[in-house]
């Protein structure tokens, strides 16, 4: 299975002329262990989406984005990260500070996360 859809919450310009989008997503309703792949192409498609349907202006949509690092807003139970070298996102247990486990169902629980992209 896959990330939930990926919802654009606000864009923000950064002094180096990147952007830090707030986003939201559900987790993996089957997580893979070793992360979950390509989590910059999920968020450039909803960065085209949101730019398609003008729900935020500052979007820009013309152009492409890298993902460099995520701040992990909330997840509950549940820290998100991103592996910039292999563009995977991984999922922690608070709790033990292990990744989740395989096929752990993180579907009910929504990730807030700040994507600092370049």
């Amino acid at each position: 299975m896959a990330l939930g859809t990926i919802t654009i919450q606000s864009v923000r310009e950064n002094r180096d002329g990147g952007q830090e989008i707030l986003c939201s997503c559900a987790g993996d309703s089957d997580y893979p262990t070793g992360g979950t792949l390509a989590l910059n192409a999920k968020l450039q498609a909803a960065i085209k989406t949101a730019h398609a349907n003008a729900t935020d202006h500052h979007v820009r949509g013309e152009e492409e984005v890298e993902i460099m690092y995520i701040v992990p807003v909330s997840a509950g139970a549940f820290v998100p990260s991103y592996a910039y070298a292999t563009d995977k996102l991984f999922v922690y247990s608070n709790a033990t500070d292990a990744e989740c486990a395989l096929h752990d169902d993180l579907h009910l629980t929504t990730f807030q996360f700040v994507a600092v992209c370049k």
